[in-house]
């Protein structure tokens, strides 16, 4: 089992995005649209299996399943 550093880590090094699209394929405008960091945020939180789909009609529905409160980190 690898530790979570390295999940995370390789996670980042499949999502760069050294132009316009990330390396994953996903595109967006980097002059206009700082989304990309998201992007790679969700990647990790998928990874982590912190994911769950909603719709199968809307992939993008979805919501982050973790037992942390807002404050928690405060």
């Amino acid at each position: 089992m690898t530790d979570l550093r390295t999940r995370i880590a390789a996670v980042q090094s499949e999502h760069q995005a050294p132009g316009n699209a990330c390396l994953c394929g996903w595109e967006y405008d980097p002059i206009i649209d700082d989304s990309h960091f998201d992007h790679v945020a969700d990647a990790v939180i998928r990874e982590l299996g912190l994911w769950q789909q909603l719709s199968n009609w809307h992939p993008g529905y979805c919501r982050y399943v973790t037992d942390w409160k807002k404050g928690d980190d405060e």
